[in-house]
């Protein structure tokens, strides 16, 4: 099953929007991982309502009255549709849908309130064992809900007095002044819940921030901030059995870049590719991704659009990259060319590995053909003959000496 924290939806507007905002000291990165920790499975729901089913046939066993059936009924139908709806959601994310939270949200509010008019009910009842039940279940129920819903504090405070507000007013109603005394201790107990919340809140942020942070790191190139070989990967094993109707990949290699690192230093071959690598992110769309392999060695992966598109990106490329200067710092202009190898399903191939060895073929051919060119990957490239003179294919290579192939 995906992942909850990196597919639920919050909603799009209104009230229920501002309720699960978390904040503006929460970062943006993780407000949805965050909020997405509010989603629970099944079990927790059913609970609730053994729980509910058992107090309220407490009461209709003592006092006979009709209103605890109708408390019964309502938190078994309610209980139902909150099961229907986590079912939804679970498959929706399970196909890789962005399920909104909407109904999930709405259901736990009118469960909170139905539990709270319970405990209003069994206090007015005057009968010392439903009040002690009632009692027991509001503050039963206040712990679980604060301890699934602290992501977004204003939602769970809602949540907290609907439980415990009918509850209080149960008590002011009964007429006994020494249960006034609830009306001094919700203010204090509402404050201090929310500060346990807020604290709760603070601690699962920083947690998360710490975890987005490191698997940035992980699947990031430092220098350039493009995804680096793991995160190219990772994206092959995201796309692993997908079909990959017009998906297109190019492999890229800048020309002359060991010359600019042996004639004005490494610091200045770094910050040319710090350039190179934010011209290239630039000129892609948000759906592509770009991703540094090592040295001077870059992939495109095109989302969508199939061999058309990708011919007129490498048209761009070798425009923009290698036919405009780059002034690094204050060393002289320099200049780079770039070759690139394209590779399209579904003709070349039907998943992203198969199609990055294509366009690794193909990039060997626009470097032996000359500079500033791409050349598309053909099947007759796949030869036996090719594959003796290396040690191994080159897509496996970290670095390729090409710069020996094209010197400058």
């Amino acid at each position: 099953m995906a992942r909850p924290s990196q597919n639920l939806s919050p909603p799009a507007t209104g009230l229920l929007r501002w309720l699960v905002y978390p904040g503006p000291d929460v970062p943006e990165e993780v407000r949805g991982l965050l909020l997405s920790r509010m989603f629970a499975g099944p079990i927790p729901v059913v609970m609730a309502v053994i729980n509910t089913v058992l107090v309220s046939g407490v009461a209709l066993a003592m006092t006979g009255g009709p209103v605890f059936v109708f408390y019964t009924v309502a938190d078994i139908l309610l209980g139902s549709f909150r099961v229907g709806v986590i079912r939804r959601m679970s498959r929706a994310l399970a196909s890789g849908g962005k399920p909104r939270m909407n109904a999930y949200l709405i259901s736990g509010i009118i469960t909170c309130a139905l539990q709270g008019a319970l405990a209003m009910t069994g206090m007015l009842t005057g009968r010392p064992a439903l009040q002690i039940l009632s009692t027991i279940t509001v503050f039963g129920i206040i712990g679980p809900v604060c301890a699934r819903n602290y992501p977004a504090p204003r939602y769970c405070m809602a949540l907290v007095m609907l439980c415990d507000l009918p509850f209080v007013a149960g008590c002011v109603l009964l007429g006994n002044h020494w249960l006034l005394i609830t009306l001094a201790e919700t203010p204090p107990f509402l404050l201090a819940t929310y500060e346990v919340i807020r604290t709760f809140q603070r601690l699962a942020t920083e947690t998360l921030q710490a975890a987005v942070e490191g698997r940035h790191r992980a699947t990031h190139d430092p220098l350039t901030g493009l995804l680096n070989r793991r995160g190219f990967q990772e994206a092959i094993a995201h796309h692993a059995g997908r079909p990959a109707p017009s998906l297109g990949v190019l492999a890229l290699d800048l020309d002359g870049f060991k010359a600019v690192n042996d004639v004005f230093g490494h610091h200045v071959g770094d910050a040319l590719l710090e350039a190179v690598a934010g011209r290239l992110a630039g000129r892609v769309r948000p759906a592509d991704q770009v991703i540094r392999l090592g040295g001077d060695e870059f992939v495109v992966l095109l989302s969508h659009g199939g061999f058309a598109e990708a011919s007129k990106l490498a048209d761009r490329l070798i425009e923009d990259i290698g036919h405009v200067p780059y002034r690094i710092g204050g060393a002289a202009m320099v200049r780079v060319g770039i070759s690139i190898g394209i590779s399209c399903a579904p003709e070349d191939g039907t998943d992203i590995e198969r199609l990055h060895r294509g366009a690794d073929l193909a990039l060997y051919e626009a470097k032996t053909a000359g500079r500033g060119v791409w050349r598309r990957f053909d099947r007759s490239m796949e030869t036996e003959s090719f594959y003796t003179q290396q040690d191994e294919p080159l897509q496996t290579h970290p670095q390729r000496a090409h710069d020996r192939l094209m010197p400058l």
